[in-house]
């Protein structure tokens, strides 16, 4: 169970030591309420629940991740959407965003963007 007494603001990202090394820039608190969105950057790899490549990042606004069409996961040639809701993770200093579902789970659920 989280003690929310050690942290004034429960939503606000915190770094898990969990996730990786000291001072790794993870945030994550579980659910997207707890992620720093605001680190999501172009040209970041996404990776599955599974720690399988997913794609990169064209750009995030409104909500949602574009991924590039360029990428060797973008087999139809077109940019795919990922809802916020899947970011598990945000890791600046590894230039990666990790999601709460798998590579196989996403590939199905992912909408092209044209």
């Amino acid at each position: 169970m989280t003690d929310f007494n050690s942290n004034p603001d429960p939503l606000k990202a915190t770094t898990d030591g969990d996730l990786g090394d000291a001072g790794s820039g993870a945030t994550s608190m579980g659910g997207t309420a707890g992620v720093d969105l605001t680190a999501i950057r172009e040209d970041m790899e996404v990776v599955g629940s599974d720690g399988r490549h997913v794609g990169e990042i064209d750009h995030f606004r409104d909500g949602q991740l574009k991924l590039k069409r360029q990428d060797s996961e973008a087999l139809d040639g077109q940019h795919h959407l990922l809802p916020q809701e899947w970011v598990a993770q945000v890791d600046s200093n590894a230039n990666r965003v990790m999601l709460n579902l798998d590579k196989d789970q996403v590939t199905s659920r992912w909408l092209p963007a044209g």
